[in-house]
C-alpha cells in the first residue's frame, strides 16, 4: 500500500470520528430536550452495566464491592473448597449429538418443551471427592435444558437435564436433576430462597454446588438442581402425589394454560383416580375462578400459599410466583394444591412494589410482577379474606427481627461458604438474558431493607381491609345437623358425606350406615362419662384440621372408603389436626390402616387396637407422645411411622403379622419399653431414622430388630437398644439384621454382622 492510499484511509476514518463526536455532542447537549436525552442514555448505560441501587443485591457495582470480589477471587485461588466433583464421560459420537441439540436450542429450532427420548444422550458419570473417599459411578442420560439462550451459549457452559439409569441409584438422593451454571438462577439467591422455604415447611428443591468435568476436562463451578419426582415429595414429609407444570410452548398465562403432569405414565397406570381428580380440579379452577361463589380454599392449601407468597415477596422472587415457574403438588391427603418453588430468580426493578400494593389496586403497573394478573387475582382478590389474612400474618412474622435473624443464620450456615466458592472463579453478574459487564456480588442487606419497607405498609392495609370487609355468615354445608339429630342417645349417620363442626357429646352411640362418611371440622369432643361412647358401623370417620378429643371411646367395625382423588387409608383418618386419645379402643376396623394420622400432633394416654385388617396405626409426619399403645391381632404392622417425631412409654404387641414398630423416612423415635409376643419382626429403623428403645422384650418373634435402607434416596439409620432380653437358644446373628452403613447398638455394643441390603429386604418383605 502506497503512502497516498494510507493517507486517504487515515483522513476517511478521522472524518468519521469527527462526525461521530459532533453528533454525540449535539445529541447530548444541543436542543431543549438534551437534558432528557442525556438522562435516557446514561440510565440505559447504567442499567446495562448494573449501576444503581436496584442492582445492589447481586452486582459488584461500587469500588468497594469490586475490591471485595477481587480479594475473594485471589483468596479463592489459594483455598481448598471441599465440594464434590462430577465427571461426565461421553464418547465423541454422543458429544457431537449433544452439540447439535445445543445449537438447535440456541437457534430456537427445537421449541418443544416436552423432552422426547431422541433428545437424551447416553453417558456415564462419576461423583468423586478424594478427601471424602467418595467415588461413585452411574449410568446416565443427558440432554440440553433451559428456556433462555444463556443456557446454551457454548458446549462448555451449557445446562443439562440428567437422569440416572438403573434402580436405586441416586446422587444426593436425586434420580433426576439439572446441572447448570450458577448464573442461570442468580447464584446464591436461589439457594437462599429454597432453604428459607424449606425452613417454613414448604416444598423446595435441593441446590448443591459442584465442580464439573467432562471427559476429565474441568468446566468450572456448576450447581445441581433437584428434579420433580416422588423423592422430592417424600423427603419433605408428604405422601406421593402428582406434580404439575405447564406446557410453555402453549401459553404462560392463566387461565389459558395447558397443564403437564410429571411422571404422567406412572399416575395413569398406578393411580388413575388421583390423576384424573387433580386434572379435573385444574380444569374446574380455570372455568370457575371468575364466579362470584368461587372459593380459593377448595383448590389451594391457602396456608402454604400464603407462606410462599410472603417469602417470595420479601426476597423479591416475583419470577418464581408465576405459572411457568411455580409447580403444583396435588396432595392426595387434602385434595388441595401446594406450591413447589422453582426458578425464583431474584432480579432488579420495582424495589418498592409488594403484593400488598396489588391488593389495593389490581391494575397497578408493576412490570414482570404483574404480567400475570389473572393468576395473582386468584389469590390477592379482597374476597379471599382468609388467604389475605394469612398472607399478612406471615408477612408480619417473616419481617420480624427474629425471622430476619433466622435468614441471616441460614446465610451464615449455608450460603456464605457457597458464595466464597462462587467468587473463586470469575462470575459475571446475572442480567437475565445476558452476562453482565460487572461481576456477581451477594448483598443480603437489600433483603433487610426491603423487609423494613414491607413491614411499614402492613398497618395501613389492615385498616383499609377492616373497613372494606362486611360481616357475613359463612356458607354451611346443607347436610349439617338440620337432618342429623344430635340430641338422641343413638345418632345415625346415613350413607353419603356429612360434615359436622365443633361437636361436644357424651355417652352416645353413633351408628354409621353402609358407606357413610363423617367429616369433622373445628374442635370436637366425644366422651364416655357414665358408659363407653360408641362409634360403630360400616362408615369412615375423618377429622380435618382443628382437634379431635376421644375419652373412654370405642370405635368398632368402621370401614375405609375410597374417595376419588384422595388417599385416605384409614377407617379413621386424622389430617392436620391435634389428636387427644384417652382410654380408646379401636377394634375390627377394615382398611389399609385402622387409624391413619397425617401431619398431626397426637397425645395418647391409653390406646388399644384389636383385629386390625392391615396396619393398626399409621403415622405420616407430625409428632406423637403416648403412654401406652397395645395392638392385638394385626394383619400387618402395629405402629407404622414415617417422617414423624415419636416419644412413647410403652408399646405392646401380640399376634402381629409384620412389624411391631416400623420407623422410617427421617423419623426420630424414643420409646421406653417395647414388649411383644408372636411377632414377625420386632422393631426396624430405616431410611434416615434414629430410634432409641430403652428396653426391648420379645418372645416367639422371628426377627427382633433390623436397620436398613428401603428408599435409597434417604440416608442410613441408627437403632439403639439400651436393655435387651435375649431369647434363649438364639444368637444375635439370627435375630438381628443390619445392612452396611446402618447401625444397631445393644447395651452400648455396636453389632457388626452386616448383610447386603437386598438380603435384609428379602428377609423382611419376601419371606
Amino acid at each position: 500500500m502506497n503512502k497516498k492510499a494510507l493517507y486517504l484511509i487515515v483522513i476517511f476514518f478521522s472524518l468519521i470520528g469527527l462526525f461521530f463526536c459532533i453528533s454525540l455532542y449535539v445529541l447530548l447537549f444541543f436542543g431543549e430536550t438534551s437534558n432528557e436525552r442525556r438522562k435516557i442514555i446514561i440510565n440505559s448505560a447504567n442499567s446495562m452495566i448494573g449501576i444503581g441501587e436496584k442492582f445492589d443485591g447481586f452486582i459488584a457495582n461500587t469500588p468497594s464491592k469490586l475490591s471485595k470480589t477481587l480479594y475473594y477471587y485471589v483468596k479463592g485461588k489459594f483455598t481448598n473448597f471441599n465440594y464434590d466433583s462430577i465427571n461426565i464421560e461421553i464418547n465423541l459420537e454422543n458429544l457431537k449429538k449433544l452439540e447439535k441439540l445445543r445449537k438447535e436450542k440456541y437457534d430456537n429450532k427445537n421449541v418443544n418443551q416436552i423432552a422426547t427420548p431422541q433428545q437424551f444422550i447416553n453417558a456415564r458419570a462419576t461423583l468423586f471427592n478424594k478427601e471424602k473417599n467418595l467415588n461413585k459411578k452411574f449410568k446416565i442420560k443427558i440432554r440440553p435444558k433451559g428456556d433462555r439462550k444463556i443456557h446454551f451459549l457454548n458446549l462448555d457452559s451449557m445446562s443439562y437435564k440428567l437422569d440416572i439409569r438403573g434402580e436405586n441409584k441416586f446422587i444426593y438422593g436425586m434420580e433426576e436433576m439439572s446441572i447448570q451454571k450458577p448464573i442461570t438462577r442468580n447464584f446464591a439467591w436461589e439457594i437462599l430462597y429454597h432453604e428459607l422455604l424449606k425452613s417454613k415447611g414448604l416444598i423446595a428443591l435441593d441446590i448443591i454446588p459442584i465442580k464439573l468435568f467432562r471427559n476429565s476436562e474441568y468446566l468450572g463451578i456448576f450447581v445441581i438442581e433437584e428434579g420433580f419426582n416422588k423423592e422430592l415429595i417424600e423427603k419433605q414429609f408428604r405422601k406421593n402425589g402428582p406434580i404439575i407444570g405447564i406446557d410453555e410452548s402453549f401459553s404462560h398465562n392463566f387461565p389459558f394454560l395447558k397443564y403437564e403432569f410429571y411422571s404422567e405414565n406412572y399416575w395413569l397406570t398406578k393411580n388413575r383416580d388421583i390423576y384424573f381428580k387433580s386434572e379435573e380440579n385444574l380444569q374446574k379452577l380455570k372455568a370457575e375462578y371468575l364466579n362470584e361463589n368461587f372459593e380459593l380454599e377448595s383448590y389451594f392449601n391457602i396456608d402454604d400459599w400464603a407462606k410462599f407468597f410472603a417469602i417470595s415477596d420479601i426476597l423479591k422472587m416475583f419470577h418464581g410466583t408465576v405459572p411457568k415457574s411455580v409447580k403444583l403438588y396435588y396432595n392426595p391427603s387434602s385434595g388441595l394444591f401446594e406450591p413447589i418453588a422453582f426458578d425464583g430468580h431474584h432480579l432488579s426493578g420495582y424495589e418498592n412494589f409488594s403484593f400488598i400494593d396489588y391488593i389495593y389496586d389490581s391494575k397497578i403497573n408493576c412490570g414482570y410482577a404483574c404480567e400475570h394478573k389473572n393468576w395473582l387475582s386468584l389469590f390477592f382478590d379482597k374476597k379471599n379474606k382468609n388467604f389475605i389474612n394469612k398472607y399478612l400474618y406471615y408477612l408480619k412474622e417473616y419481617t420480624s427481627k427474629e425471622s430476619l435473624k433466622d435468614i441471616n443464620n441460614i446465610y451464615e450456615q449455608k450460603i456464605k461458604d457457597i458464595n466464597f466458592f462462587f467468587y473463586s472463579e470469575y462470575q459475571s453478574s446475572d442480567r437475565a438474558f445476558f452476562k453482565g459487564f460487572l461481576p456477581y456480588y451477594f448483598n443480603l442487606d437489600v433483603t433487610f431493607k426491603r423487609a423494613k419497607e414491607i413491614k411499614s405498609k402492613i398497618p395501613k392495609l389492615e385498616t383499609y381491609l377492616k373497613n372494606f370487609y362486611l360481616d357475613s355468615q359463612e356458607k354451611k354445608n346443607k347436610k349439617i345437623s338440620k337432618i342429623i339429630d344430635l340430641n338422641t342417645n343413638v345418632i345415625k349417620i346415613p350413607s353419603g358425606i356429612w360434615i359436622l363442626e365443633n361437636i361436644s357429646l357424651q355417652d352416645k352411640k353413633i351408628i354409621f350406615e353402609e358407606n357413610a362418611l363423617l367429616i369433622l371440622k373445628g374442635d370436637n369432643y366425644f366422651k364416655g362419662e357414665q358408659k363407653k361412647f360408641l362409634f360403630s358401623g360400616k362408615g369412615m370417620l375423618v377429622q380435618e384440621n382443628g382437634s379431635l378429643n376421644l375419652d373412654n371411646v370405642i370405635l368398632s367395625n368402621l370401614k375405609n372408603q375410597k374417595i376419588r382423588g384422595l388417599n385416605w387409608t384409614g377407617a379413621i383418618n386424622v389430617l392436620n389436626a391435634n389428636l387427644n386419645l384417652k382410654k380408646v379402643h379401636i377394634k375390627d376396623n377394615f382398611g389399609e390402616d385402622a387409624i391413619n394420622i397425617v401431619n398431626s400432633n397426637s397425645k395418647i394416654s391409653d390406646l388399644k387396637i384389636t383385629s386390625a385388617d392391615s396396619d393398626a396405626i399409621d403415622i405420616d409426619f407430625g409428632n406423637m407422645k403416648f403412654d401406652k399403645i397395645t395392638c392385638k391381632k394385626s394383619g400387618n404392622d402395629c405402629l407404622d411411622v414415617s417422617g414423624a417425631i415419636i416419644h412413647g412409654k410403652k408399646l405392646i404387641g401380640e399376634d402381629i403379622k409384620d412389624k411391631l414398630g416400623s420407623f422410617g423416612e427421617d423419623s426420630n423415635v424414643i420409646i421406653d419399653k417395647v414388649i411383644g409376643s408372636n411377632i414377625e419382626v420386632g422393631v426396624v429403623s430405616k431410611d434416615s431414622t434414629e430410634v432409641k428403645i430403652n428396653n426391648l422384650s420379645l418372645i416367639n418373634t422371628n426377627i427382633h430388630a433390623a436397620s436398613y435402607n428401603k428408599k435409597f434416596f434417604f440416608d442410613d439409620s441408627i437403632l439403639v437398644i439400651e436393655d435387651y432380653e435375649q431369647e434363649s437358644g438364639y444368637s444375635l446373628e439370627e435375630k438381628f439384621l443390619i445392612s452396611k452403613k446402618n447401625v444397631i447398638f445393644i447395651k452400648n455394643k455396636k453389632l457388626n454382622m452386616y448383610k447386603k441390603n437386598q438380603e435384609v429386604l428379602d428377609s423382611i418383605y419376601f419371606n
